[in-house]
């Protein structure tokens, strides 16, 4: 009989071991908990300094992901666009957005480690306040993945939809 508990107890050992290395496999590997996540901020805001318009733009990179992220800062940066929409519009249609200017980001940084926010504010000039509605978009890339967030400022109305 001894024997036999023997037998039992070692195959609910393996058993145990066998089951515990499946739910690390799908909780570490396939569950992604080590995958980079990143969540980006950015909101933009008209300002008139000596009767000239510029855009003040802050924004925030943050790694919510348990790994580090290396960055690459090359593919990373801030799109700059603008619309005027013609006085004859039509019900609905969709902006024309022309690209105004690219700008690179994260210039003193190489990566992000866990649980680590990074915030960076940036000064343009702009042209044209009247009648333009402006588009920022924030892309951050590592390495085979990219991550974007945007925002719209109207300029005619005063207000700011994000």
């Amino acid at each position: 009989m001894a024997d036999f508990l023997d037998i039992v107890s070692k195959i609910v050992t393996v058993s145990a071991i066998l089951t515990g290395g499946v739910w690390a496999y799908y909780k570490y590997i396939k569950g992604r908990l080590f995958y980079p996540r990143i969540e980006l901020q950015i909101n933009g805001e008209l300002k008139i300094i000596n009767s000239f318009p510029h855009l003040m733009l802050n924004y925030q990179v943050k790694n919510i992901g348990l790994s580090k992220v290396d960055l690459d800062k090359e593919a990373s940066g801030i799109r700059v666009m603008k619309y005027n929409p013609p006085d004859d519009s039509l019900e609905i249609e969709s902006a024309d957005w022309k690209l105004i200017g690219s700008f690179y980001v994260l210039n003193k940084h190489s990566w992000i480690e866990s649980s680590e926010t990074i915030k960076e504010s940036g000064l343009f000039s702009i042209t044209q306040i009247d009648n333009t509605v402006y588009k920022v978009e924030l892309r951050i890339v590592g390495k085979g993945k990219s991550w974007e967030a945007m925002d719209i400022l109207f300029c005619n109305s005063g207000g700011k939809e994000s």
